[in-house]
């Protein structure tokens, strides 16, 4: 909250309050999903395909990816057969992500 906001005149004050009111209500349709694609990135668009809700199938914007890859192989010496990740991830690259439609 800013008080008092000195605009110069009401048309930017006008964009002004647009812009916030879309910032408030742009996580109205928040997406997440899990994907094997490493060239996600935050800030891209991507368009979605063959999903089974129609509804989705649109262009949506990146708001965060979290990488997540494994490789134990590499510390062959360090490893233990015995320990197993709690989800089960125990080698590759996956990462999880949050979307919002492309025209917000």
């Amino acid at each position: 909250y800013r008080y008092p906001l000195l605009l110069g005149n009401e048309k930017r004050g006008d964009h002004l309050a647009r812009q916030a009111l879309e910032r408030h209500r742009s996580d109205y349709e928040l997406g997440e999903g899990e994907s094997d694609q490493p060239h996600l990135r935050c800030g891209h668009l991507f368009d979605l395909t063959d999903h089974p809700r129609k509804k989705c199938n649109d262009l949506w914007l990146l708001l965060s990816v979290s990488h997540d890859g494994r490789q134990p192989n590499v510390l062959e010496e360090a490893v233990t057969p015995d320990v197993k990740a709690a989800d089960g991830f125990t080698q590759g690259y996956r990462n999880t992500f949050r979307v919002i439609p492309a025209q917000v």
